[in-house]
């Protein structure tokens, strides 16, 4: 079996049979589908939506985050200066000197205050809270309160109203009182 040219015969191949069709839905049952993938498609949306949301809020917080620490360390550099300003304060006496550094430590922590969201405490006269004040000691004071400050060894710290770190204190207790 050859053709002209000398070549062979192409062999006829039985043709395969046809793919089986799936069944046509009915139109009750495509509606249905239809239903449910929009349906599908909707709970889809909104939770992407949420999470956008809560992606961007996140975002957000950590962008007032550094900002807020950003203010906090300009704030910190400003008291530094004032600090180091004072060594070049000359004064007659200690005591004057004292009231005088007391003052320039009020004016840096109010600068720093100002730039952050922080509270020191721990004053003197103040009532010691036992979720702020660490007391390290109580003793009879006179005229004094019992659970009031009557000396700060460390003052505590609040930034955005969390508790960094509590005061040292030394309270009064009033003179009957148990040791």
């Amino acid at each position: 079996m050859s053709n002209r040219k000398g070549g062979r015969r192409p062999v006829k191949r039985a043709a395969s049979p046809p793919a089986p069709t799936p069944p046509v839905p009915t139109l009750p049952e495509a509606l249905g589908a239809t239903r449910d993938l929009v349906k599908a498609m909707d709970r889809h949306r909104e939770e992407t939506v949420f999470l956008l949301r809560e992606l961007n809020e996140r975002e957000q917080t950590q962008r007032l985050q550094e900002q807020d620490v950003m203010r906090l360390l300009g704030g910190l550099a400003d008291a530094l200066d004032v600090l180091e300003r004072q060594l070049d304060v000359e004064a007659e006496d200690a005591e004057a000197y004292r009231e005088h550094l007391r003052g320039a430590i009020d004016k840096a922590v109010r600068k720093v205050n100002e730039k952050g969201r922080f509270e020191l405490i721990g004053r003197v006269g103040e009532t010691a809270d036992p979720s702020t004040h660490q007391i390290r000691e109580t003793r009879v004071e006179p005229g004094a309160e019992p659970d009031t400050v009557v000396e700060v060894s460390e003052r505590g710290v609040l930034y955005r109203g969390s508790l960094l770190r509590p005061a040292v204190v030394v309270t009064a207790k009033s003179e009957g009182a148990d040791e």
